[in-house]
């Protein structure tokens, strides 16, 4: 479901109805008006089919014919478990206005907002979303792209999590942020701190773990470390609310999914030769894991070309200045080049040598 300039942008072209934030709001309330008479007509029927079924013998007689359903209606079906408590609502919204007024139709017809998302504005409206046990999944800094995200504030998280019973939760949009969500938690922690909240990181860590948990309605399955439930488990180097923190294993479904001290050894990825050597190229030439080597002479590896040649066994990499300077098997390598067996996992870069592995390092 959604608020504002969503619905009335595109859903309101070429005069489509609704074109306006008044007509959105028009519209939820005679979906589900619309709905609760589907309900009805439903309770009924299932009334005369009870009583039917138990004057069995006198419609066996012919003195009484079958009830007839109501024509069964999808979208209203679907608005119908909503009002049951069968469907989630998660609704799509940025002004706390609009917030209270969504509220108010849930209240009005019997159903719950189990998160608004977004939510540029819900810290206006912190202490009744606490009240009414609905969550804030927000993001920790986006705003201004549009009109109805302008009064954002980076505090936001923070002061939906503040009041008694809040539940705040990290939403990101971005392909790169979903990735990031602990450090998106960061970001909304340290903004919090500034403006004078006590947010202590076992708390923070609620806003990516137990309070989506809470928010999909299943906290006794999952989104907390505790016997019985489901969970998947990183295990990081250091804080995770730092940027330099690393992930070191990574449990999915009780399997070891990934192990950085065994990187050729992760299940569920097949450990090929050109996995590893992308991962060796690049720290070649960013100066990661081959320290800022300018000549590095890779040996025995598949490459895969973009060209006429396409994938070549056993080649041979040549690379200088932080470009590739040669690819097949027809050279050697050059005098004082870091040489990199390709056989070897990507975990000690494969260096030929202690000498090479020193003389790396010294650049």
């Amino acid at each position: 479901m959604a608020c504002g300039e969503n619905p009335k942008r595109v859903y309101g072209d070429d005069g489509q109805f609704p074109s306006t934030r008044m007509g959105n709001v028009a519209g939820y309330r005679q979906a589900f008006a619309d709905a609760k008479d589907y309900m009805e007509d439903w309770k009924e029927y299932d009334a005369k089919l009870a009583k039917y079924e138990k004057s069995e013998s006198e419609w066996r007689r012919g003195r009484e014919s079958p009830p007839q359903p109501p024509k069964q209606d999808l979208k209203l079906e679907t608005l119908a478990e909503v009002m049951r408590g069968h469907i989630l609502v998660h609704n799509h919204c940025y002004r706390a206005d609009e917030m209270a007024t969504m509220l108010d139709i849930a209240k009005e017809f019997g159903y719950k907002i189990s998160a608004f998302h977004h939510g540029v504005e819900a810290y206006k409206i912190a202490d009744r979303l606490a009240e009414e046990g609905v969550c804030g999944a927000l993001w920790a800094d986006w705003w201004g792209f549009k009109m109805e995200a302008y009064d954002g504030v980076q505090e936001n998280i923070a002061m939906v999590d503040h009041p008694k019973g809040g539940c705040a939760i990290v939403h990101s949009d971005s392909e790169e942020g979903i990735q990031r969500l602990n450090q998106e938690a960061a970001k909304a922690m340290t903004r919090g701190k500034l403006a004078g909240f006590d947010i202590p990181p076992e708390r923070a860590i609620r806003w990516i773990t137990s309070n989506p948990a809470k928010c999909a309605r299943h906290p006794d399955q999952t989104g907390t470390l505790e016997p019985g439930k489901m969970a998947d488990v990183v295990v990081w180097n250091g804080t995770p609310f730092s940027v330099y923190a690393l992930a070191d294993q990574v449990f999915v479904d009780g399997v070891v999914r990934f192990d950085r001290s065994k990187p050729s050894a992760v299940v569920g990825f097949p450990a090929m030769k050109a996995v590893r050597i992308a991962a060796i190229l690049v720290a070649a030439m960013l100066g990661t894991g081959v320290a800022h080597a300018q000549d590095v002479f890779i040996k025995g590896a598949r490459v895969h070309t973009a060209g006429k040649a396409g994938t070549l066994e056993n080649a041979d990499i040549l690379v200088q200045d932080g470009r590739i300077a040669a690819v097949g098997g027809n050279f050697t390598a050059p005098a004082g080049a870091t040489v990199v067996e390709a056989e070897r996992p990507a975990g000690d870069a494969g260096l030929s040598s202690p000498a090479s592995r020193r003389s790396a390092s010294r650049k």
